[in-house]
This record gives C-alpha cells, structure tokens and sequence, in this order.
C-alpha cells in the first residue's frame, strides 16, 4: 500500500471516528431537545392549568364559605344593606370562581397530552371533582338562603366539604403527576448532556492517540527505509557498489528504492564496460611498445647489448 493511501485511509478512518461521534452527540441533542419541547408544550401548560384549577376551586371553596358565614349571621341578626351587598358580593365571587373554573378546564383540555389514555383518568377525576364542588356549593348556598333546618344545612355543608377535600385531592395527585414527569425530563436531559460530553472526551482522546499512533508509526517507518536508502547510496557513493539496497515495496519509497537500484545496476555496467575498455587498451599499449623495442634492438645490437647489460652501482 502507498504511504498517500495509508495518509488517506488513517484520515478517513479519524474523519469517520468524528462522524460517529457526531451522530451520537446528534441523537442526545435531540433527546434533549425532545424533552424540552415536552417540558415547553406539555408540562408547563399543564401545571399552570392545574395551578388555575387549584385556585379557581379554592375561590368557590372560600367565596361559598364565607357567604354561609354571612348569611348565618344575618339569620341572626337583622339583615341590613351592608350585609346584603356583602353576599351579592360573595356570590359575584363565587360566579367567578366557576368562570375561572371552566376556563382552566378548557386550558388543561387544550394540551393534547392531557387527552391521551395515560392521563384520562386524571381528567376523568378532575371533572369529576370540580362538577360535584361546583354542585354542592351551589346546592350549600341554596339550603342557605332557603331553610332554616340547621340539620339540612350541616349535612349539605358537610357533602360540600367533601368534594372539597376530592377537588383538592385530585389536583394535588395531578400536580404531583406532573412534577415526577418533570424531574425524569430533567434526569434524562442531564443524562443526556452527561453521556455527550464522556462520549466527546472519550472520542477525543481515543483520536489523539489514533492519529498519534498513526503518524508516528508511519513516520518511523518512512524514516527508518530512509535512513537505509541513504545509507547505501553513501556506500556507493564510496565505491561500494555491490552494496544491497533496502528491498522495494509498493509505495513511493519502494519506487524510489527501485529507482536506485536500476541506477546502481547502471553503474556496474557503466564500470564493467570501463574496466574491460582499459584492460584492451592496457593490452594494445603493452603491445606496441614491444614491437617498438624489437625493432631497435635489430638496427642497433650494441644498444640492444648494452641495454640489456647491469648497470654498475
């Protein structure tokens, strides 16, 4: 494998490691965003419908309480215009109350979530409740206003507190509903948050190392062939031609390594064809001056005679 197809498959590798990190970071940024849409759509409205509910209950409750207590007293004493304006007044409260009533009702309604078949029976509860309050504080106001039987009143006054209780009951178990819905959203947003942040210091890392491990392994191995490469051609450079070259690979230091090789096979031609040239000439001049020296030595023996005498030290 080339060294560019090694570079080029650790960088896909790295960028792939990125990409799956990504996707994972993606999907707990969607978690989040999920249970925030959840929370913004679903839960808040809810308890802030609940929230109206509760209150516009304890405003019949405490608006139906004290007209009794008005109207008891004006039994007792003479009625006069302040205390008949007094239980307009707390009547007026109580018409309030059951519009502020049915207009939370219709609030916690209007949540798609509080239709679903997991959160029916809370509503079927809520309504319910709220009917019979409504009922019997109307009812418990009527008695009032109506009859003097104490036993009448105490026992319509005593179904009226009970639906009260059950009014009450019912929101707090909503409500309570709602905040454990409310915390397990903020468990799995924080669960979320934290397995993205190990994920990417996890990823981060590991990358490091990889790529670390990577570059330096091939860096290693590309100065090592290197180093043996210049190596040898310094041997050849030194007369050491017969000296072995790393041995090629399929990459570019293979070719390199290759290329050097077919110049070195080059040179030892080069000096064969050298070597065999100057033992020819080195023959053709020994030769010649044999012929040379034959040839004087007929024309003049004496020289022959006295070249070939010892000379006196």
């Amino acid at each position: 494998m080339k060294i560019k197809q090694k570079l080029t498959l650790s960088y896909l590798a790295i960028a792939a490691i990125t990409c799956l990190v990504g996707v994972i970071n993606y999907k707990n940024i969607e978690t989040i965003n999920q249970d925030f849409q959840a929370v913004s759509e679903g839960t808040i409205p809810t308890n802030s419908a609940l929230k109206d509910l509760k209150n516009s209950g304890s405003k019949i409750i405490a608006a139906t309480s004290e007209y009794t207590t008005i109207s008891a007293r004006s039994k007792v004493l003479a009625p006069t215009p302040e205390i008949n304006a007094a239980l307009l007044e707390e009547e007026e409260e109580v018409k309030e109350g059951f519009l502020a009533y049915d207009f939370a009702l219709d609030l916690y309604k209007s949540v798609p979530e509080n239709l679903s078949a997991d959160k029916k029976g809370a509503l079927t509860q809520i309504q319910a409740a709220g009917a019979s309050l409504k009922a019997n504080s109307l009812k418990l106001i009527e008695v009032q206003k109506t009859s003097n039987d104490p036993q009448k009143f105490f026992e319509q006054k005593e179904e009226f507190e009970e639906s009260e209780e059950e009014f009450i009951k019912a929101i707090d178990v909503a409500l309570k509903a709602e905040e454990l819905k409310l915390q397990r959203l903020k468990t799995e947003v924080q669960i979320a948050i934290i397995d993205s942040r190990n994920i990417f210091l996890i990823a981060s890392i590991f990358t490091f190392i990889f790529a670390g491990g990577i570059g330096l392994a091939l860096s290693a191995s590309i100065i090592k062939r290197l180093q043996e490469l210049v190596l040898s051609t310094k041997q050849i450079s030194q007369g050491n031609i017969d000296v072995l070259l790393p041995s090629p690979k399929n990459d570019e230091l293979g070719q390199l390594s290759q290329s050097f090789a077919i110049m070195q096979n080059e040179l030892k031609s080069n000096f064969d064809r050298l070597e065999d040239t100057v033992e020819e000439r080195t023959k053709l001049g020994s030769s010649g001056f044999m012929g040379i020296s034959t040839a004087n030595s007929n024309q003049n023996p004496l020289g022959a005679t006295v070249t070939a005498l010892p000379c006196r030290q």
